[in-house]
């Protein structure tokens, strides 16, 4: 029965487990930033209509920081392996193109 409540919503005003079968859900997106391409998405589940329009009423929460993207060393070593693989078949597409041409144009 635990793992049956972590899995049920909370309303997001009063913090009650919110049913099944009555919920409110809101997502409201923000523009970004200029330095910022993605719009910021906030949700939220609410038990009653009420508890939404409180929550609508009050100003939305400040923008979480992005944290910077740093690739690992594994990032890093599959990004060359496709490189390399690409590279490969590229190479294999002139000779195939060349072989063709040749074959097609000369005697």
């Amino acid at each position: 029965m635990g793992d049956d409540q972590e899995m049920m919503s909370r309303c997001d005003q009063c913090g009650a487990v919110v049913p099944e079968d009555g919920w409110f859900a809101l997502e409201v997106a923000r523009p970004g930033s200029s330095d910022d391409a993605f719009d910021d998405l906030l949700g939220a589940v609410f038990c009653r209509q009420e508890h939404a329009a409180q929550w609508l009423q009050q100003p939305l929460p400040e923008r979480e920081p992005a944290e910077p993207y740093v690739p690992s060393a594994r990032d890093r070593l599959v990004d060359g392996g496709v490189m390399a693989a690409l590279i490969v078949t590229v190479g294999f597409a002139v000779v195939g193109l060349i072989a063709t041409a040749r074959w097609i144009w000369l005697p």
